[in-house]
């Protein structure tokens, strides 16, 4: 993998990062200030583009797909989740000529983008999240 030139290209693109000994697929797209989007486990975002194509027009939408979800393999854990997920931040950093990248965890990626920003603020400019679970263990019970 070699750095862009930093232009960004609005087409979509699909790269396979060597992460943690593994090869994980992220999906890049759009323009402007990177933005890292996570879901939850199991969930693969980049297979649905239409829904995220028009945050593309201000920011350069970047989709992992966890392992467990779509086209990356593996054991699913949180700390995984997590120690894959800042591995793609400096994968990101590097492919995008960046210094940080903002995160949104969106439902279960709550937490996973939560602990990625606590354990790596040198790496997320911002964090937000959606749909933000602030006890796992309770929201599972509730979701059953």
């Amino acid at each position: 993998m070699t750095p862009s030139d930093g232009s960004r290209d609005p087409a979509r693109v699909r790269e396979v990062f060597q992460i943690n000994d593994s090869a994980q697929v992220v999906t890049i797209g759009g323009r402007g200030p990177p933005l890292l989007v996570l879901s939850g486990p199991g969930v693969a975002f980049s297979r649905m583009p239409k829904l995220f194509a028009p945050w593309e027009a201000a920011f350069t939408v970047a989709h992992w797909d966890q392992p467990g979800a779509a086209q990356s393999a593996g054991p699913v854990s949180l700390d995984r989740l997590v120690a894959d997920g800042l591995a793609v931040l400096e994968a990101l950093r590097g492919r995008l000529c960046v210094a940080k990248v903002a995160v949104l965890g969106i439902s279960g990626g709550s937490v996973v983008g939560l602990a990625m920003a606590a354990a790596r603020p040198d790496l997320v400019s911002v964090y937000a999240g959606a749909g933000q679970f602030v006890d796992w263990a309770a929201q599972d019970r509730l979701s059953y």
